[in-house]
This record gives C-alpha cells, sequence and structure tokens, in this order.
C-alpha cells in the first residue's frame, strides 16, 4: 500500500474517526474504573471484524488484544491505555 492509498483512506473514514473519538472521550475512564470504554472499543473492533480476547488482571480494569488476520502480510501492533487520572480541585493540569 502505498503513501497516497493509506492518505485516501484516512480522508475517506474522517468523518467517522472523529465521530468516534468524540464519543470515546465522553466515557469516564478514570484509573481503576475502565470497564466502560473498554466495552466501547470491544464493540468498536468487533464492527471491524477483529478478534479481540478480554484479559483483567483487576475487576473493571479489562485489557482488549484484538487480531486482524485480513492479510499474509507483516504484523502491526498497537499497544495504548485508555484510563485517566482523577481530577483534583487543587490541580488544574497543564491547560488549566
Amino acid at each position: 500500500m502505498t503513501v497516497e492509498q493509506i492518505k485516501a483512506i484516512v480522508e475517506e473514514n474522517r468523518d467517522e474517526a472523529i465521530q468516534f473519538l468524540v464519543n470515546a472521550v465522553q466515557i469516564p475512564s478514570v484509573t481503576g474504573e475502565e470497564e466502560n470504554i473498554s466495552k466501547f472499543y470491544h464493540q468498536k473492533f468487533d464492527a471491524m471484524g477483529l478478534e479481540t480476547e478480554v484479559h483483567a488482571m483487576q475487576e473493571n480494569r479489562p485489557n482488549l488484544i484484538s487480531t486482524w488476520k485480513n492479510t499474509d502480510g507483516p504484523t502491526f501492533a498497537f499497544n495504548g491505555h485508555y484510563d485517566v487520572f482523577p481530577p483534583v480541585a487543587s490541580d488544574p493540569g497543564k491547560y488549566g
């Protein structure tokens, strides 16, 4: 796949990606309470046809491992987290 093809796919799906992000940031995901945001991502991954496993070392803190098996090409690994620190009234943060 060329850079131009990737740019075209990104542009074709721009509005959907923005709406997904808007929806995601509205779901509380304070550290220790990530279950709802995990379910949101799991639904999206299912809709995309990804095989997803759920692993939780702690209750309400599931980790998702999703696999895209539509290609014989190289494996792409994406790693991230979806928890945030709770707001603290005495510390408005970097942009407060």
